[in-house]
């Protein structure tokens, strides 16, 4: 019984010092996919752009690689009142340019297509 408990204790301490020393060392390379990139750079620039707006808005992107689509749902917050068709459109222009935008600067997501709605 010692000797199970005190095997259990050592295991702990290994894989607290190993989680502990794995996350500290951040001087390891990583490389995102550009799947990776893709994903963070649309929900940065939609983030950025929406967060000062007026009617608070909340969204949802997907690259799909194998089709070459992004698709973005953009939606009002929870508590937000409702959203008329002009500030929906205008909001759906601003938002897909901007996507628009990010693809043209890599030779390698320039051909991708964006369909974005607002629900």
């Amino acid at each position: 019984m010692k000797l199970a408990l005190n095997l259990g204790f050592a295991i702990c301490i290994f894989l607290a010092t190993s989680v502990v020393s794995y996350s500290e060392d951040l001087s390891k390379p990583y490389n995102p996919t550009r799947k990776e990139w893709l994903d963070f750079s649309i929900f940065k620039a939609i983030k950025t752009q929406t967060d000062p707006w007026k009617k608070r808005i909340s969204f949802i992107s997907w690259v799909k690689e194998q089709e070459g689509t992004i698709y973005v749902t953009l939606t009002q917050a929870n508590g937000q009142g409702a959203i008329d068709q002009d500030t929906a459109d205008r909001y759906l222009e601003l938002v897909k340019k901007n996507i628009e935008n990010i693809l043209q600067k890599y030779d390698w997501s320039k051909d991708m297509k964006v369909h974005i709605q607002f629900i």
